[in-house]
């Protein structure tokens, strides 16, 4: 018996909903679905880093249109404040109305997940080694000792 929260992403630590499944028994979140494993530790780190933000994000989905908006608009506008955001506020002559804010922000939180994948590191080819053990190991020595 599997004790998997199905409906957490199955990427380690990820504080995200599971959206998404490429028809195995794990379900993902959108910023860990279809990505290398190998970069899901990193992916994580980026998600729990803005946290805040996904949290905002939620609470625009949950609550914009009833009768707490208003109060949880000024609780969403200071918690991006806090987190020195400004920029990620909302702005009327921008982003026109509500929807199109909350989809700069997940643009922003994709691109922060997605988009700053670290850069691979050029591989130099090695030369073919004589037989000589000694001379396929090479040290950073001075000159003079």
């Amino acid at each position: 018996m599997s004790d998997t929260n199905r409906s957490q992403c199955a990427a380690y630590g990820c504080p995200c909903a599971a959206t998404a499944s490429s028809g195995g028994a794990n379900w993902y979140c959108t910023y860990h679905f279809g990505t290398e494993a190998t970069n899901w530790a990193r992916i994580t780190l980026e998600l729990k880093r803005l946290e805040w933000l996904l949290t905002v994000c939620r609470g625009i989905r949950a609550w914009y249109g009833t009768e707490r908006w208003e109060r949880v608009y000024r609780l969403i506008q200071k918690d991006i404040v806090l987190n020195q955001r400004s920029d990620l506020l909302f702005n009327p002559e921008t982003d026109g109305n509500v929807t199109n804010w909350l989809r700069r922000l997940e643009n922003f939180i994709d691109q922060s997940a997605r988009g700053s994948l670290q850069p691979s590191l050029p591989v130099t080819p090695q030369q073919l080694a004589a037989h000589d053990p000694m001379q396929r190991v090479q040290f950073a020595a001075p000159q003079a000792a």
